[in-house]
């Protein structure tokens, strides 16, 4: 059951930010998005079960600011709350913000005057990355684009692991046009803890008509020490399975000029899985991780697209040293290097954080 503060007038943007035990981190967040240029906006807080100072932080701001609904679910994850902010929202335009992540003042500014043209129907930005040098942008990507590009110049950036061109898939500093998500029943999968975004991010792309791109940084991705992403998942392997089984079926039959891309996706998933293993709260010993590895490897028939991958010219360094090794079947010997380098050559049972 959700619980709901004071109604609000029809604004131009709804901004949704999914909160879960965020008391400690989410006053900033919520600061720089009341603190924006542009002010003809909602700001829709989906609280997913929290234990801790969320509702009450919440409750402030609801009291200084009439921009500020806040809602309360039991915890579903992060996929639901989103899915329940874009059925709550009453904004043309729909952003979604993490409860730990900042704006740029003028973010929302930017990205709504794209819309100037009827036919655009998506706008993104860049971002910077704080708390992790190793995390990479795209903004090299971005500044090879003016104005607005087509669809199908995003697909082939999006469905890509190439550092030249790839256009990174976090759904936070994209506009999206309710109308369109709302007319083609677009919302976050369920279930999933890995790679939602991507593919929410690419059906969207699919039935838009032209995309903007802003090369400017002006979201802030804050990495906290301990992040899920640097933690064991265990949906890993079939969340970024599925998801390609998703674009295979759905996007690659309209769009086969992307198969190139797509299997350097595969290949990156089946080395995102053995990464996976080997992280921290990973529940196997060193030895099951080997035998994970070959047994996912043989069963999805990763060693061709590894292969594939290995020839392409747009693989990152790092990437394709793996990659070598997985062709000389040496998988086994990544694995030890990548636990070795997170600490992880003995099992840790470490919990990961909501995100």
């Amino acid at each position: 059951m959700i619980k709901m503060s004071r109604p609000q007038l029809n604004p131009l943007i709804s901004i949704i930010v999914p909160a879960h035990n965020a008391g400690e981190v989410m006053s900033l967040t919520v600061q720089s998005i009341l603190q924006q240029s542009y002010a003809d906006f909602e700001l829709i807080i989906v609280d997913d079960g929290s234990t801790d100072s969320t509702k009450q932080i919440c409750d402030q701001f609801c009291r200084s600011d009439s921009r500020v609904r806040y809602f309360f679910q039991e915890n579903k994850g992060v996929s639901a709350a989103r899915n329940a902010g874009i059925t709550l929202s009453k904004g043309q335009f729909i952003l979604f913000v993490d409860s730990d992540d900042t704006l740029e003042t003028t973010m929302l500014d930017k990205l709504k005057n794209c819309f100037s043209g009827k036919d655009v129907d998506l706008a993104f930005c860049g971002f910077n990355v704080i708390g992790d040098d190793s995390r990479q942008n795209d903004m090299e990507s971005l500044r090879q684009f003016t104005g607005t590009i087509t669809r199908e110049e995003v697909l082939a950036n999006l469905i890509s692991t190439d550092s030249s061109r790839q256009f990174l898939g976090y759904v936070w500093r994209f506009l999206f046009r309710r109308e369109t998500i709302k007319r083609f029943n677009i919302f976050f999968k369920l279930r999933m803890h890995i790679s939602e975004d991507f593919q929410f991010i690419v059906e969207y792309v699919t039935h838009c008509r032209k995309i903007s791109v802003i090369p400017e940084k002006l979201y802030n991705y804050q990495i906290h020490t301990g992040s899920v992403t640097a933690h064991y998942i265990p949906s890993l392997p079939k969340d970024m399975i599925s998801v390609n089984e998703w674009v295979r079926e759905n996007i690659l039959s309209i769009y086969p000029m992307l198969q190139e891309g797509w299997d350097n996706c595969v290949a990156n998933t089946y080395l995102s899985i053995v990464q996976n293993y080997c992280r921290v709260g990973t529940p196997e010993r060193i030895w099951k991780r080997v035998v994970l590895s070959y047994q996912i490897k043989k069963r999805y028939a990763f060693s061709k697209f590894v292969w594939l991958s290995i020839k392409s010219r747009g693989t990152r360094l790092k990437a394709k040293f793996a990659l070598v090794l997985f062709v000389l079947n040496m998988d086994w010997l990544y694995v030890f290097l990548y636990s070795a380098k997170h600490g992880t050559l003995k099992k840790s049972e470490e919990k990961t954080d909501y995100e």
